[in-house]
C-alpha cells in the first residue's frame, strides 16, 4: 500500500504544481499597425522586439502585426518593446496591464518617422475594437490618423498655442491635458475643478492648455457637459 501511495502522492504534487502555473500565466494578443509618422502609409519590415533583444515579429506590407505574448505572472504587466527598422528613428514604449487570468486583445497603433524627418512619433493603444485581424485593426487605424491630422493642425496654430477652446474647420474643440474633445458648439457649459461653469469660448480667458489635467464628459449634471481637472501646483 505504501508503495502505491508514493507514486501517488508524487503525482498529485505534480498536477498541483502544473495547475499552479497554468493558473499564473497570463496570453495577450497584441495586433496594431505601424505607419510612416510624415506619409502616413504602412511601413513593411518593421521589427518588433523585447527587452532582451527577442526579435517577436514584423510588419508585412500592409504595416501590420500580430504577437501572441505570453506571461508567467500572476501580477500586473509591464511589456516594454522596442520598434526598428533602417532608415527609421527607433521607437520604445512600455504598455501597462493589470493582472488577468487567462487571454485577452489589445491594439496598438504606432507613427514612426525616418530618421530625417521633422514629424514625432505618435502611438495610441485601443483595447475596444472587435477582434485584432487585419480588417478590423484597419478600420480603427482611420480614427488614430483622423486625430493625427488634428493634431498637425493645432501644431500650426501659432496664435492658439494656449488656447483651450479651438475652432477648426467649422468644427469645436477643448483642447489640453489627454488630448482634444470635440464639442457641439461655442456656448457649450463646462465646468472647473469641480467648481466654477464657463461657456467654452470663456475658457480661453481664464486658463491655458498647458494647464489641464484632463478633459472629461459628464451625465445628470443639468447643462453641464464637460468637466476640465487642472494640474495640482
Amino acid at each position: 500500500m505504501e508503495k502505491l501511495f508514493k507514486p501517488l502522492l508524487s503525482l498529485l504534487l505534480l498536477l498541483g504544481t502544473f495547475h499552479m502555473v497554468l493558473a499564473q500565466s497570463q496570453h495577450i494578443t497584441m495586433a496594431g499597425i505601424v505607419v510612416d509618422a510624415a506619409s502616413l502609409k504602412p511601413v513593411a519590415g518593421m521589427s518588433i522586439y523585447n527587452n532582451d533583444r527577442q526579435l517577436l515579429g514584423k510588419t508585412d506590407e500592409n504595416g501590420y502585426y500580430k504577437l501572441e505574448l505570453s506571461f508567467n505572472q500572476s501580477a500586473d504587466i509591464a511589456f516594454n518593446f522596442n520598434m526598428q527598422k533602417d532608415g527609421y528613428t527607433a521607437f520604445s514604449s512600455t504598455l501597462h496591464w493589470a493582472a488577468l487570468q487567462g487571454e485577452r486583445s489589445t491594439v496598438f497603433y504606432a507613427g514612426i518617422p525616418t530618421v530625417r524627418s521633422r514629424e514625432k512619433v505618435f502611438s495610441k493603444e485601443v483595447n475596444t475594437l472587435p477582434g485584432n485581424s487585419y480588417a478590423v485593426v484597419k478600420s480603427g487605424l482611420e480614427t488614430v490618423i483622423a486625430s493625427r491630422t488634428l493634431d498637425r493642425k493645432l501644431d500650426r496654430q501659432k496664435n492658439a498655442g494656449d488656447k483651450v477652446f479651438v475652432v477648426l474647420d467649422g468644427a469645436y474643440y477643448l483642447v489640453g491635458g489627454n488630448g482634444q474633445v470635440k464639442i457641439p458648439g461655442a456656448g457649450t457649459r463646462v465646468r472647473v475643478n469641480n467648481d466654477k461653469v464657463y461657456t467654452a469660448a470663456d475658457l480661453n480667458n481664464v486658463i491655458k492648455r498647458a494647464d489641464i489635467s484632463f478633459i472629461n464628459p459628464v451625465e445628470g449634471r443639468g447643462d453641464i457637459m464637460y468637466e476640465i481637472h487642472l494640474k495640482e501646483n
